[in-house]
C-alpha cells in the first residue's frame, strides 16, 4: 500500500509478467547494453505516476513506512529530491551535508523534474563526478531542495536473521 505501480525496468532479467500479476506492476524492457542511469532516463517518459523512486535491483527494503515516509517528503512539498547521498569524487556541497551525490539506488522526486534534466548528463566523470555527480550539482544549482535519506547498513541474512553488525 506504499505505492501504487511499481515499473520494474528488465535489461537481461527476463521478468515474466505472470509472476508480477498481483503486484501492481509492470515490467518495462530496455536495451541491455544500456548503463543503469541511462536505462532510468529512457523509462522516465512512460512513468504515468507523479512521483518515482528510483531502487537498485539488490536494495532491500525491510522496515514498512520506508517508501511512504520518502513519498510524503515529495507530496507535502517540503523537498524536491529525497535520496542516500554518496562522497565519491571529488566535489562536494554543503547543500549536501558536504557529501557528493544522489544515488540512484534510493532517489525519489516527482517524475516531472526529472524529466526536466533528461538531456543532462547522469554519467561518471571520475575523478570529479562519479554517477549522478553532475546531475546533483546541476539540480543543485537550480535551487531543488534535497533531503538526505539515512542509509541502513545493517546486515541481513538471506534466512531473515540480523547480527547487529554494520556491513
Amino acid at each position: 500500500e506504499e505505492y501504487d505501480h511499481l515499473y520494474l525496468v528488465d535489461s537481461n532479467w527476463s521478468i515474466q509478467p505472470d509472476k508480477i500479476a498481483d503486484m501492481k506492476a509492470s515490467v518495462i524492457k530496455v536495451n541491455p547494453n544500456l548503463r543503469y542511469y541511462e536505462a532510468y532516463k529512457e523509462v522516465l517518459p512512460q512513468i504515468k505516476e507523479d512521483v518515482v523512486l528510483f531502487l537498485d535491483n539488490d536494495f532491500v527494503i525491510y522496515k514498512p513506512g520506508v517508501i511512504k515516509k520518502a513519498f510524503d517528503k515529495i507530496e507535502c512539498g517540503c523537498y524536491d529530491v529525497v535520496s542516500i547521498y554518496d562522497t565519491i569524487g571529488t566535489f562536494h556541497s554543503p547543500l549536501l551535508n558536504g557529501q557528493s551525490k544522489f544515488c540512484l539506488y534510493f532517489m525519489a522526486g516527482k517524475v516531472d523534474l526529472f524529466r526536466q534534466y533528461l538531456s543532462a548528463d547522469w554519467g561518471p566523470h571520475m575523478p570529479e563526478y562519479e554517477t549522478l555527480g553532475l546531475l546533483t550539482q546541476k539540480m543543485l544549482n537550480d535551487g531543488i531542495r534535497p533531503l538526505e535519506f539515512e542509509e541502513d547498513k545493517n546486515s541481513i541474512y538471506f534466512d531473515g536473521s540480523m547480527d547487529g553488525k554494520k556491513s
